[in-house]
């Protein structure tokens, strides 16, 4: 095989992938705890395919950060009905969820993409059981998270 096809192979691969910042080791280490503050609830919305797309995740219509397959946001809010949403070039994912002061809920973001960045299904936003969120969490890397303004 020449050369400029390796290359023009890899540089095809490498555009496709999609790069999305981590959050500080210190925000990292405080999301382990896998506990929600007090009089607040915890959310943790996680990813564990699709690399070559990243997806904004919203809270209340609110971006609290991207995500890439292996990752995960961390995301503390009040008490109540909040709206999680997912958007993406080609579709967009909601889900409703009502949280207790002291739950933690764990959310994963379904979105089935093939290697070259083509969507072959639509994004879905799914509540998950803990004991499934919480191990797949402790498996992934936090991104980069806005919180979510009080209400």
């Amino acid at each position: 095989m020449s050369k400029r096809l390796i290359g023009g192979v890899l540089i095809v691969t490498l555009a496709g992938c999609v790069s999305v910042p981590p959050a500080s080791r210190d925000a990292e280490a405080r999301s382990r705890q896998y506990s929600a503050p007090p009089g607040k609830a915890a959310l943790y919305v996680y990813r564990t395919s699709g690399r070559t797309s990243d997806r904004e995740v919203l809270v209340d219509g609110h971006a609290v950060g991207d995500l890439v397959g292996g990752m995960f946001l961390y995301v503390e809010l009040d008490p109540g009905r909040h709206e999680v949403a997912a958007t993406g070039a080609m579709n967009n994912a909601s889900l409703v969820i009502q949280l207790a002061a002291g739950q933690v809920d764990y959310v994963r973001l379904n979105t089935p993409d093939n290697h070259w960045g083509v969507y072959i299904s639509h994004s879905k936003l799914i509540l998950m059981p803990e004991a499934t969120g919480r191990q797949v969490v402790a498996h992934s890397r936090m991104a980069a998270s806005k919180p979510v303004p009080a209400r």
